[in-house]
């Protein structure tokens, strides 16, 4: 899908900032400031006259403009009503603090071009490769569509925010290239800034023009999306604080004169709210991307955005209780042989070769292997279901590419996934796999 579920706010989009742009043109003394912002303008009034039409002859703009600019000049140019990426019709609507780029850095113009400027005009027109190929000056070459699937382009690894919100919305792994499916149709991320910054200290808090932009993205989108997830700023009591409340009544359809019912399971350094509003959630957590965001932490993310009422009602009772959140249990350890290269961490072949020395049929739905620094052998069993499948968890959060496989025993599946663990400790998880399969045979 690249077509917008709401048309109407991709057409609002594009008209407001037509009128901010034809303004700047005319009122700037930067001769260079209104020659871009007049061919910007004319680009995004050819989008909303053109719509699926506009092809890249049609484009007055691109990149290459951008560059033509001083740090005053682009900083003028930055579009409060830029939509997000994604699917606008997802079923979760996820809200950042910013986009992560710095408009003085030349190679991150690109962003700046397809983010802020031009993303209303790829939503306008479906976005098709060669346009986008023009937009960016050759630099974004991909196949999808770059307005739902810009991971395809980026392709970010480790610790990034898509990684980790790929765990929480879906199983892990959607923010890869060519993921089906992918992130963008999980969920559809929208920042409540739009000034652009690479570290959250120097985040700019929304503008006023912003939030009524916004105001109107979220009554649109909670025609189709039944969560809000913010991230970012969670233990803020200003201005952020103040656009949260107001977005979150604007996706809720709360009164302003009745108060959220927040549920409270933050940790030391990890804040995290809810709150239920007829059949929507409203979750407020820190920046994924930080340190202290533990794959237990995600785990229980996770749980909130698909509404496992049983597990939430666990982590509420521990937390009332001051325990951890979630405990992990202990499995027995089984040692693997020392390798002849003398490595210490699991590959995906010995998990093959031990399934298979216990007569288990192995499907590798996705083989990936990179070892993470200083990992600690932590390791939890998780006992939840995906589906009809028991899922065996095991890893820590400093790993960075999981192995993920499905193992059968007749008509019995399992799936097991590690990140980053001690080759002793990967094979006391799958010994506890094979025993969970056949108790279940």
């Amino acid at each position: 899908m690249s077509k917008a579920k709401y048309p109407k706010l991709v057409g609002e989009s594009l008209r407001r900032y037509s009128q901010f742009l034809r303004q700047l043109a005319a009122n700037s003394d930067n001769v260079e400031l209104c020659r871009v912002a007049s061919l910007l303008a004319e680009t995004v009034d050819l989008a909303m006259e053109k719509g699926e039409q506009l092809g890249p002859d049609d484009l007055m703009f691109s990149v290459t403009d951008l560059r033509t600019l001083d740090l005053d000049a682009r900083e003028a140019l930055l579009n409060q009503y830029a939509l997000g990426f994604g699917r606008d019709d997802a079923p979760i609507v996820v809200m950042g603090t910013e986009h992560a780029y710095e408009l003085d850095h030349e190679d991150e113009l690109v962003n700046f071009c397809l983010e802020s400027c031009c993303g209303a005009v790829m939503w306008a027109c479906g976005g098709s490769g060669e346009l986008v190929r023009r937009l960016s000056g050759g630099d974004v070459d991909i196949e999808r569509p770059f307005h739902i699937h810009p991971n395809d382009y980026f392709q970010e690894r480790g610790a990034h925010t898509w990684v980790r919100l790929a765990r929480v919305v879906g199983r892990g792994g959607e923010e890869r290239i060519g993921a089906e499916p992918g992130l963008g149709d999980l969920c559809y991320q929208i920042d409540l800034s739009a000034h652009p910054k690479q570290r959250n200290s120097d985040s700019v808090p929304p503008t006023q023009e912003r939030l009524e932009f916004l105001v109107q993205a979220m009554h649109a989108l909670r025609g189709t999306s039944r969560v809000l997830l913010f991230h970012g700023k969670a233990n803020d009591n200003g201005p952020w604080a103040a656009a949260r409340d107001l977005l979150a009544r604007a996706f809720t359809a709360l009164p302003a004169s009745e108060p959220f019912r927040w549920v409270d399971l933050s940790e030391p350094n990890r804040p995290l709210q809810y709150a239920d509003v007829g059949a929507c959630r409203i979750i407020v957590t820190r920046a994924l991307a930080n340190a202290g965001v533990t794959l237990e932490f995600l785990e229980q993310l996770a749980a909130l955005v698909r509404f496992d009422d049983s597990l939430t009602s666990a982590l509420q009772r521990r937390h009332n209780k001051g325990e951890r959140a979630t405990p992990p249990t202990p499995l027995d350890v089984v040692r693997l042989p020392a390798r002849p290269d003398g490595r210490s961490q699991v590959s995906g072949d010995d998990v093959v070769a031990e399934l298979e020395r216990h007569a288990l049929a192995v499907s590798r739905e996705k083989v990936g292997w990179r070892g993470a620094d200083g990992v600690d052998g932590r390791y939890v069993y998780w006992p939840r279901r995906k589906g009809a499948i028991p899922y065996l968890h095991l890893g820590n959060y400093r790993a960075e590419t999981p192995i993920t496989f499905a193992i059968q025993n007749g008509d019995v599946k399992c799936m097991l996934e590690f990140r980053g663990v001690e080759r002793a400790d990967a094979l006391g998880a799958l010994h506890e796999a094979i025993r969970l399969l056949r108790a279940q045979a």
